[in-house]
C-alpha cells in the first residue's frame, strides 16, 4: 500500500564516484531515474524478509557450531581422563555421561 503524502517524506543523500556511475547504469537500464531506482532498491532491501530470516538463522547456528565445539572439548577431555584413570567407566556410566553432558537441551 503506498504512503499519502501526508505520511511520506524526502529521503535525501548523496552518492558519487563508482556509486553513482553504477546507479545510473543500471537505472538506465530498467529506464528509471537514479532516484527512482535508489527508491525502489531501498523498498525492497527493507521489505525482504527472508534475507532477515536467514540472517537470525545464520546467528542461531553459530551460537549451535560454539555450543558443538565446547561440547567436543569436553568429549576429548573426558576420553583423556578415562585413558589416564586405571578404573574405566562401565558402559552404562558412559552412556548416562554422554546423555548428561552431550545430549541434553
Amino acid at each position: 500500500m503506498p504512503a499519502t503524502k501526508e505520511e511520506a517524506t524526502n529521503v535525501q543523500f548523496r552518492l558519487g564516484g563508482q556509486a553513482l556511475k553504477q546507479l545510473e547504469r543500471i537505472a538506465n537500464a530498467y529506464e528509471l531515474s537514479p532516484g527512482q531506482f535508489a527508491r525502489r532498491i531501498l523498498v525492497e532491501y527493507l521489505e525482504d524478509t527472508e534475507r532477515v530470516r536467514l540472517r537470525e538463522r545464520l546467528a542461531a547456528l553459530e551460537c549451535e557450531y560454539k555450543q558443538l565445539r565446547e561440547d567436543f572439548a569436553v568429549s576429548v577431555e573426558a576420553l583423556m581422563l578415562i585413558l589416564a584413570t586405571e578404573q574405566k567407566p562401565s558402559h552404562d556410566e558412559i552412556k548416562e555421561w554422554i546423555q548428561t553432558y552431550l545430549r541434553s537441551e
